[in-house]
């Protein structure tokens, strides 16, 4: 329970931060553009965790010492489908300072998201139970993205939004167990986001509410939940070698 306990505790600190820059744009003179703002957001994210592993030395824990994994890529279909279905349509805007500008975006959420839910959040909940370990963090993998909720995104596809990562959440996790490493995850969370973001002309208008849009997000989320749990069902319920609330030594 103790695990448990701490890692909603860890995953809290994401929506701790971003609160904290919405009231930091609010009481400030600044009016940043869509893009200012989600860079400042998530890249301030992605140094704060940077800060947090280097001091708790977690990198290691966190999965950062693992391989590339490029055998193990086809795991992940589900998600580079995802990617490449918005980019079919062609890309909103082709300026390269609005592309690479987003590129860095989507570079800070996969690190920060992955570094976050796949290697603290598993890390603390023990790898020596690794599909506990995986549940629980694609369970609060979701259950973040309700923080939309605040924004100017229609309420119904954020709920969607919030239940379809889940199953990407299972696959990420199933796949940093078996890779023991968390670089597959960041790479294409970050290739999903940039495609997804670029094909749409920014994330409000990516998440702009259709009935297509909604049945598409639910759909895929099954499809990504499905293979999750297929990729989880040959997991060893204990890791072996690993007590039960174990994480890999840290440097």
């Amino acid at each position: 329970m103790r695990e448990i306990v701490l890692a909603i505790a860890a995953s809290l600190a994401l929506v701790l931060w971003e609160l904290a820059f919405q009231v930091i744009i609010a009481t400030g003179h600044w009016q940043p553009t869509e893009l200012e703002i989600y860079a400042g957001d998530k890249l301030g994210f992605a140094v704060l965790l940077a800060l947090a592993l280097t001091v708790a030395r977690r990198w290691r824990a966190g999965g950062f010492a693992g391989p590339l994994a490029f055998a193990r890529w086809w795991l992940l279909w589900p998600i580079w489908l995802d990617a490449l279905v918005p980019l079919s349509q062609g890309l909103a805007e082709d300026s390269w300072r609005y592309l690479a500008g987003w590129g860095v975006v989507s570079l800070a959420v996969g690190f920060g998201e992955e570094g976050l839910f796949r290697g603290i959040v598993m890390s603390q909940l023990g790898l020596g139970r690794p599909l506990r370990a995986i549940l629980i963090s694609a369970v609060l993998f979701g259950a973040i993205h309700l923080a939309g909720l605040l924004s100017p995104i229609d309420y119904r596809l954020v709920l969607a939004q919030a239940a379809s990562v889940v199953g990407l959440g299972v696959i990420l996790g199933a796949v940093r167990v078996r890779t023991d490493s968390i670089w597959p995850g960041i790479i294409v969370h970050t290739i999903l986001d940039f495609c997804g973001i670029a094909a749409g002309g920014g994330v409000v208008e990516a998440m702009q509410y259709s009935d297509d849009a909604l049945y598409s997000m639910l759909g895929a989320g099954a499809v990504a939940l499905v293979w999750g749990l297929v990729l989880c069902w040959r997991l060893p319920q204990r890791h072996p070698g690993l007590p039960l609330n174990a994480a890999p030594a840290a440097p």
